[in-house]
């Protein structure tokens, strides 16, 4: 109950802060032609703009058909009122520098944040964002499926594809199969993936209601999404615009995400299963393994234990990394899925974020496999061992 009243109190004080802003039109510019439409506008969008502090499903004024496709644009908004510099919390100020009816009932709006601590004033951001009149107030979303009202579309299985002119229907088809198949791995069931193929990341940006973020200054190539419910939304920009290729490292880290958050697991399981099931930057499980057989040091008293505390890097440069103790979990999965069952694999998984010591870790092993810490060392190396014959 103290909870629900503390929220309900700072949504109230979001919600008088919005209408105490009274947010500003740029001069010249004509919202919706009729005043008191304009006054309920102008402190719906403050309120709108506002409650992006709050998490994404506590935001009232986002249209409710639009909700996973607004939050990749909420999380854009998130603290851009914020001067990282001198920490001032209120450094720039939203404008509507623009209005265009789309019909009688929505309006395409550019909101720019404009502030800093120095004069010229700074431009920070500038979004573009869809205001839907409603019988009691407006609501709001993202303008990327407006942007994308003419794209095509392909649907196989568990997966859409929203794409402009060509698509590489092989791939999606081996997506949808491979996100099957982890599904089934985590007992997971009516999961739902849709994908927006872009060329480059100005693009997705773009489709998103992000025409200028100072943050994103020369950056080329990146993803965004969001997650709600059972559904994934994944916005691809990096030379991605037919679909040509997909990791199957980050599907695992996707579908996993669809059952529990992974902030919540154990993390060098979580990376041990994506090794196994998909490679890592490109490499196959196989690749990964022999790279780790000719850099690490492997013998009988080799402490692998110290690597689980202290992460040790292998990989041939800082940007393709690859670590020993998820290469050592990747072996241990591998057993334990084998011998017992992924149910296993997931108890393992389900330890917990790090601990100094790894006691959650140690204990589940134990009451899996009869392993303790005590033997961790000995164990591991047989694993080793074993992995290397099998390759040989």
């Amino acid at each position: 109950m103290r909870l629900f009243t503390t929220l309900f109190a700072f949504i109230i004080a979001i919600q008088l802060q919005a209408q105490s802003l009274k947010l500003p039109t740029a001069q010249g510019v004509v919202l919706t032609a009729d005043s008191t439409m304009d006054v309920a506008l102008t402190l719906d969008l403050s309120a709108f703009l506002a409650a992006a502090d709050l998490p994404n499903e506590q935001n009232v004024y986002v249209l409710p058909s639009q909700q996973i496709e607004t939050y990749i644009l909420l999380d854009e908004i998130l603290g851009i009122t914020k001067n990282a510099k001198t920490g001032e919390i209120n450094c720039y100020q939203p404008v509507i520098t623009n209005c265009i009816a789309l019909d009688d009932k929505q309006y395409l709006l550019q909101i720019a944040y404009m502030g800093g601590d120095s004069l010229p004033t700074q431009l920070r951001a500038i979004f573009e964002i869809i205001a839907h009149a409603n019988t009691t107030k407006f609501l709001f979303s993202s303008p990327l499926k407006y942007n994308t009202l003419n794209w095509n579309k392909f649907t196989h299985q568990n997966t859409t594809v929203f794409y402009k002119r060509d698509i590489q229907t092989k791939k999606v088809e081996e997506y949808a199969t491979f996100s099957t198949e982890i599904d089934a791995k985590l007992k997971s069931t009516g999961k739902l993936t849709e994908f927006y193929c872009c060329e480059n990341f100005v693009e997705v940006l773009q489709l998103i209601g992000v025409l200028h973020k100072a943050d994103y200054a020369s950056v080329q190539l990146n993803t965004l999404g969001s997650l709600v419910g059972n559904k994934k939304l994944i916005i691809t920009g990096e030379h991605s615009s037919n679909f040509n290729d997909f990791d199957k490292h980050d599907l695992w880290h996707d579908r996993l995400s669809l059952v529990v958050p992974r902030s919540t697991v154990n993390k060098p399981v979580d990376e041990a299963c994506a090794y196994l099931y998909g490679g890592s930057w490109g490499y196959s499980w196989d690749t990964i393994f022999k790279h780790f057989t000719k850099r690490i040091a492997i013998a009988e008293n080799t402490d692998w234990q110290y690597y689980k505390e202290n992460p040790y890097d292998f990989g041939e440069s800082d940007e393709k990394h690859l670590y020993v103790d998820y290469v050592v979990n990747a072996l241990i999965v591998q057993h334990l899925e084998k011998e017992y069952g992924f149910d296993a694999v997931w108890k393992l998984l389900n330890t917990g974020k790090y601990q100094k010591g790894n006691a959650n870790y140690y204990a589940a092993l134990q009451q899996l496999t009869g392993v303790s810490a005590d033997n961790y060392n000995q164990w591991v190396y047989q694993l080793v061992k074993a992995e290397m014959n099998k390759k040989q």
